[in-house]
């Protein structure tokens, strides 16, 4: 969905794409509309279904559909296992509050933002690393999580710093919600795009291209 500029790759250029999950696939629905699943749109099958409570269809960059609210989980994705030693995912999310709101987690630890001695790798808005989440414009967040330190990578827009753990005990992801109950948001979702891999840096530029062009990030 929308105008990618020439040369720019789209997620299904690259392989191990593992999920994919695309707002603007709303496109023709009113705004308001509840919003139950968000499908997946890489064929892996794993949807996003409401949880306790449904989100609503709105009006993002561009004029594309977003997301907004609702509080939303997969099912089956089985990141971290003792098969995989890495994966990587965007995210273009507008954050509702400028703190103590989750965005996404998953299950089980791997490492936690903003909130020292929680179990769930967890996204905040707020200060990271000296870049601010505001609650108006919409924002890039890339992880790149790795048995391999030297591989990690976590990004707000620009901004880049090398943190973490290795991606064991990663069950599913949860939106707007932790797996524990807690940290509840309104969040506003654009696009996500899952790898099961470590793309390199060449490769994770290019999906940051397109996200950034396609939502003009």
């Amino acid at each position: 969905m929308g105008v990618i500029r020439v040369g720019v790759k789209r997620p299904t250029d690259l392989s191990n794409l593992y999920g994919w999950w695309d707002a603007t696939d709303f496109q023709g629905l009113a705004n308001g509309t509840t919003i139950n699943t968000w499908s997946d749109k890489s064929g892996s099958g794993f949807d996003f279904n409401f949880s306790t409570v449904s989100g609503t269809k709105q009006v993002g960059n561009n004029g594309y559909s977003v997301i907004q609210g609702g509080r939303y989980k997969t099912t089956g994705l089985n990141l971290g296992t003792s098969t995989l030693s890495a994966f990587t995912i965007f995210i273009v999310v507008k954050a509702f509050a400028t703190n103590n709101n989750a965005i996404f987690g998953c299950a089980q630890d791997i490492v936690t933002f903003g909130a020292a001695g929680s179990n769930q790798f967890v996204f905040w808005p707020g200060s990271i690393n000296g870049k601010n989440v505001d609650t108006v414009l919409y924002h890039r967040f890339t992880a790149r999580l790795s048995t391999v330190a030297s591989q990690r990578l976590y990004r707000l827009d620009e901004v880049s710093y090398i943190a973490g753990s290795t991606p064991s005990n990663i069950n599913d992801i949860w939106l707007n919600e932790r797996p524990s109950g807690l940290g509840f948001g309104a969040n506003t979702f654009a696009e996500i795009v899952l790898y099961n891999r470590a793309l390199s840096a060449q490769e994770v530029g290019q999906i940051e291209r397109y996200l950034q062009f396609k939502w003009s990030l």
